[in-house]
């Protein structure tokens, strides 16, 4: 792919698209302000940890030392507090003009690929599914933005490191990234493998805070949990809510996790190779999320069923005209890269249509071509 990132290329598809990165600024930040979800699961973990970086309590979660999640989200939220308020509707307001840069990003990427570009801007500036995450008090958003900053800054090597790192401090997922990348592309191998040994240095020192606060060198201590959700005994394929284990330390708990997971594999070893049809359909099909999160205390439960309905049909007719370039090979490579490789991520843990999130602009792309 041949890209111009030149500040020059840049402005001039923003003045081009102008009108509707303004449409879809409007529609999202009237969606910000006019409407208040109950935060629950994710989001309220996320405040949490925001109001605790916020009030000078380091990054903690009820009270406590937490590495169950990277702190980007959390650490960006904070910074917001500190300047206008413990306030949840500037976050919604932030997304809105995340949603706008993801936008002008697309269009960027897009124009690359399709002269349909413009086109592709106007249906992401108008999906439902993207609208309704600026009303989700967590990752969704913030990371995609940096995977298209990443993606779109891939060829040059230090740019590539950064923005893997921030993108995994947002969400870990992304730090292996580059490495996929080098597998596929012999001409790049060494600038990935660089910028990937970049974006491992950039995370480091997440890594020794948490071996010296909770004694784990990792990432996060949701690896086990997750994976056990995905791939234990009462596995479906999809997420549910894992049981208390007999622990409140988190690293205790990735330890016992590890042990349901390797009992659950003794008893029955087939069991995570026959639910991947399953993750797959967990991953690919339904749009669940942004509604549960985004309209929670806000709509009747029936009338949430029927969004999420629509929405996953509309889903479904967008993976048909993305899947008809990859059917054909016209798809270009990187785009295919990429989406296989959250796709493959996943399998490895559970399917969740909040996994496929991140990917949506490219599969956009797709559809257009």
């Amino acid at each position: 792919m041949k890209t111009n990132t030149s500040l020059k290329y840049i402005t001039d598809i923003g003045r081009q698209i102008w009108w509707i990165l303004l449409i879809g600024f409007i529609i999202r930040l009237v969606f910000a302000i006019s409407v208040s979800p109950v935060l629950f699961s994710d989001p309220s973990w996320y405040y949490a940890t925001a109001t605790s970086l916020a009030s000078g309590d380091g990054f903690s979660f009820e009270g406590k030392p937490t590495a169950y999640r990277t702190p980007g989200f959390s650490f960006i939220v904070s910074i917001l507090f500190r300047i206008f308020g413990q306030h949840i509707k500037i976050v919604y307001v932030y997304n809105a003009l995340i949603g706008v840069f993801i936008l002008w990003l697309t269009g960027i990427i897009a124009s690359f690929y399709t002269q349909k570009w413009k086109t592709v801007v106007l249906l992401l500036a108008l999906y439902p599914e993207h609208i309704l995450y600026t009303n989700v008090f967590a990752t969704e958003l913030t990371f995609q933005f940096f995977l298209l900053l990443w993606f779109l800054c891939k060829d040059k090597t230090i740019f590539d490191g950064i923005f893997i790192a921030l993108s995994a401090y947002v969400r870990p997922v992304s730090l292996l990234l580059p490495v996929f990348f080098a597998i596929f592309d012999r001409n790049s191998r060494r600038k990935y493998i660089f910028a990937a040994l970049i974006g491992a240095f950039l995370m480091s020192p997440w890594i020794i805070r948490n071996s010296h606060t909770i004694g784990n060198c990792s990432l996060s201590t949701n690896f086990w949990v997750n994976l056990w959700i995905g791939n234990g005994a009462q596995s479906d394929g999809g997420y549910f809510n894992p049981p208390d284990p007999p622990t409140d330390k988190e690293t205790e708990a990735e330890k016992w996790f590890r042990k349901q997971l390797i009992d659950d594999l003794k008893d029955n070893p087939l069991h995570p190779i026959i639910i991947l049809p399953l993750k797959a359909v967990h991953f690919w099909i339904p749009v669940l999320t942004p509604v549960s999160w985004a309209l929670k205390g806000v709509v009747p439960r029936n009338f949430k069923i029927a969004i999420a309905v629509i929405l996953t049909i509309l889903n479904v007719v967008l993976l048909i005209f993305a899947a008809k370039p990859i059917i054909k090979r016209r798809a270009p490579r990187e785009i295919v890269i990429i989406i296989a490789y959250f796709w493959l991520v996943y399998m490895l843990f559970f399917g969740a249509d909040r996994f496929r999130f991140p990917i949506l602009p490219f599969l956009l792309i797709l559809a257009l071509l």
